[in-house]
């Protein structure tokens, strides 16, 4: 095998486990890679954020309009769905993490929470998300 074989294959070798890993950030805008958290807010680069005052802690701006749910289980570590009740019927179920967890930037409406962990009953409850408020759903978790 050849230096520039080797070489080759020693980036190809360090640039999956960064991928693994989620070290990888996107060339279009600088973020860090985030899959397991579609919650995660994009961290801006340029300057400071005009809306947070020096000194405080970092606080994502949150929309107005929407809505937040907060939601936990005991034990703690259960997948997360979220699925829209509209007019026409359920909706897709949305992966949105594990517990503990707070789902921001949600459309006020009609939803079902539903909680899945390996050895225990799943767990569901409609909810109804209104604007600029946060609805809890807090589960415990039977074994099966």
């Amino acid at each position: 095998m050849t230096k520039k074989n080797r070489f080759l294959l020693s980036a190809l070798f360090a640039l999956t486990i960064m991928i693994f890993n989620g070290c990888v950030t996107d060339p279009a805008t600088g973020d860090q890679a985030n899959a397991n958290n579609s919650n995660a807010p994009a961290q801006k680069t340029g300057g400071p954020d005009p809306s947070r005052s020096a000194g405080s802690p970092a606080q994502p701006r949150e929309k107005t309009g929407l809505g937040k749910i907060q939601v936990s289980s005991r034990p703690e570590g259960a997948t997360v769905l979220l699925i829209s009740e509209d007019e026409g019927g359920a909706g897709t179920p949305q992966p949105r993490g594990s517990t503990p967890t707070i789902i921001n930037d949600v459309a006020p409406g009609k939803y079902t929470v539903h909680l899945e962990l390996r050895g225990y009953k799943s767990f569901q409850k409609s909810i109804e998300v209104k604007a600029d408020k946060t609805a809890t759903v807090k589960a415990g978790l039977r074994k099966n």
